[in-house]
């Protein structure tokens, strides 16, 4: 169920949305200005702003300036009684989507409603499928006879590059301790002590349940204070290297303080889940894993 935010100084426009879009199902949050549009942004994920371009404290313009630079993946459509070209142009020129004219009907909202929403989830598929192709393409070039560090240090850059992340660790499973090891890391020191420790504690997480974690969030079922291995992160991702139930490994990314984008949502987490999963199959079909094991 999508998350789609109204922003408008007008209560009536704000009610007839709201009522409008639930009935479709979707989940509504509004705001009458952009702060307190922003502060909504800071702890829900959302899909869709629908921001009325002529507002007190920020324009419709200003905010959709700070939602597209720390809310790429979310989408914005404008609200606006200005019939005119300027206006149009002004909007998508700063990356709205698309724009809608005072008054509208609701045939129409729905319509553009949906439009978006088709739109972002597109985004989201093409932008997994282009790193996740890159990384069959470039480990097809890596020989079998290559480390396996060499193979997973390549997956552990795509993977900061599909998701903005500043930092991050990989993990592998040896079956001939039960332990998982530190194999690389990138954007922070791990003292090897350190790296036994998280090892241990995401270990004891994956064999209770291996699920994706989001860090800070309601997934969070580490019991450990992950953030505090990566000084300045705000947030992070778990995921599990698994092929049919067996544990690979584990990748563990950060995003520090210093982010041009906020901290990671759900569907980053979503995001690295798929993209983790095409991973472990080329670490699987590269190392050469008994195919009755999967």
């Amino acid at each position: 169920m999508e998350n789609i935010l109204v922003v408008d100084d007008e209560p009536g426009i704000l009610q007839v949305c709201e009522r409008t879009l639930k009935k479709k199902g979707y989940n509504v949050f509004t705001a009458f200005n952009g702060e307190d549009a922003l502060k909504i942004l800071e702890r829900e994920p959302v899909e869709l702003a629908l921001v009325d371009l002529h507002m007190p404290q920020y324009d419709g313009i200003e905010l959709l300036q700070k939602i597209k630079k720390s809310y790429p993946f979310t989408e914005v459509v404008i609200i606006t009684a200005e019939a005119t070209l300027d206006a149009a142009i002004e909007s998508l020129k700063n990356g709205a989507f698309d724009y809608i004219l005072k008054p509208f009907n609701l045939t129409e909202l729905t319509a553009a409603v949906k439009r978006a929403l088709e739109y972002t989830n597109l985004r989201r598929k093409e932008n997994i499928f282009s790193e996740t192709t890159q990384l069959y393409q470039l480990a097809h070039e890596i020989d079998k006879n290559h480390s396996k560090e060499e193979l997973l240090g390549l997956v552990l850059e795509r993977a900061l590059k599909l998701l903005d992340a500043e930092a991050g660790t990989i993990f592998f499973f040896e079956d001939s301790t039960r332990t998982l090891k530190t194999v690389c890391s990138t954007g922070y020191e791990l003292p090897a002590a350190l790296g036994v420790n998280i090892a241990e504690g995401i270990l004891k997480l994956f064999n209770s349940a291996a699920a994706p974690a989001l860090i800070p969030g309601p997934s969070e079922k580490t019991g450990m204070k992950l953030l505090e291995f990566c000084p300045g992160s705000t947030s992070a991702l778990l995921v599990p290297l698994e092929k049919h139930d067996n544990l690979l490994g584990a990748m563990l990314l950060f995003r520090s303080e210093k982010s041009a984008l906020a901290k990671f949502t759900q569907h980053d987490l979503d995001s690295l889940h798929i993209f983790s999963t095409h991973a472990s199959l080329i670490i699987a079909l590269q190392h050469q894993y008994p195919l009755q094991d999967f």
